[in-house]
């Protein structure tokens, strides 16, 4: 739903946003805003609301089988912890004289 509304820049830049959008978005004070500017306008979002797009962007480009990226990851270390376990188990035996 596109919602306009006209503000004014008082001194300093700074703008009143609206309390109809404030309430549409659930807009808290003290809540952190990025401004961006895009072809000539300018963008106020969340920094909830960006995160979102960047994750739903990375979805989007991600192929199905990169979407566990970081389960396959730590999957991965833990087999590597595996590996130097039984390693370091044979040095202490040899070490020991057991093998």
């Amino acid at each position: 739903m596109k919602q306009e509304n006209i503000s004014h820049m008082a001194d300093g830049g700074r703008v009143i946003i609206p309390s109809s959008i404030r309430k549409s978005l659930d807009l808290k004070t003290g809540e952190k805003l990025i401004f961006s500017v895009e072809e000539g306008d300018i963008r106020i979002s969340t920094v909830n609301s960006a995160l979102a797009r960047a994750q739903r962007l990375f979805n989007q480009h991600c192929k199905d089988s990169n979407k566990n990226t970081v389960d396959d990851f730590i999957q991965s270390r833990r087999e590597e912890a595996k590996l130097e376990e039984r390693n370091a188990e044979r040095m202490y035996k040899v070490i020991k004289g057991e093998e």
